[in-house]
């Protein structure tokens, strides 16, 4: 995962600074991470079981590289849940984790990866989305069943507001298009949740 400073001026937007933050261990799923709005540099990193971390911008250091140095901030754990839920595929990020309702909860939506090889012996995935409703103090309330926005192989999940009573949805169409969906928010109960507390 990588933090970035943008400066928006009336000309543009502009990538000021960039560094790495420091996890351990480092995996390929770092890009996956999901800013939880409400709580400045907090992560979700996992989702099952939940894990969060804080990233610390302040505690910055240099790490050689390949060819030159990395700006790398510090990060650290800060809630790891106990919780697993027997699902059949890998939960991941996908959109920003909000707040939900009136009683501290918090939303987002995450994505299923399901790999596969052709009979070329190519790989492939086909992508599928949930729900996650998590209670104040982080417990799962309700895990959606899986779906998708326009049945296509890939998509991905990208944003997510509540807006005059809407969720506002983004997400990429097979990598080369993207749409937002706008969702009146009772419509979330006539989803089939595989968790419903």
């Amino acid at each position: 995962m990588e933090l970035c400073k943008l400066d928006v001026r009336p000309d543009g937007v502009y990538e000021t600074t960039r560094e790495r933050v420091e996890v351990n261990p480092h995996t390929h799923l770092e890009k996956n991470w999901m800013p939880i709005l409400d709580m400045p540099f907090h992560y979700v990193r996992w989702c099952n079981p939940l894990e969060i971390i804080k990233v610390n911008p302040e505690d910055k250091s240099k790490h050689k590289a390949q060819e030159g140095m990395l700006d790398m901030i510090s990060s650290e754990v800060v809630f790891k849940s106990d919780q697993e839920i027997s699902l059949p595929l890998g939960v991941r990020g996908g959109s920003q984790v909000i707040p939900f309702g009136n009683d501290g909860d918090r939303i987002c939506i995450t994505h299923d990866t399901h790999f596969y090889h052709h009979q070329n012996e190519k790989k492939d995935a086909q992508y599928y989305h949930r729900f996650i409703i998590w209670d104040k103090d982080w417990k799962v309330k309700r895990i959606s069943e899986q779906f998708k926005f326009m049945d296509a192989m890939i998509e991905f999940a990208c944003g997510l507001i509540i807006k005059d009573g809407n969720l506002i949805m983004t997400y990429g169409y097979q990598d080369n298009a993207a749409y937002a969906l706008k969702m009146p928010l009772n419509l979330l109960d006539e989803l089939k949740w595989d968790i419903d507390e």
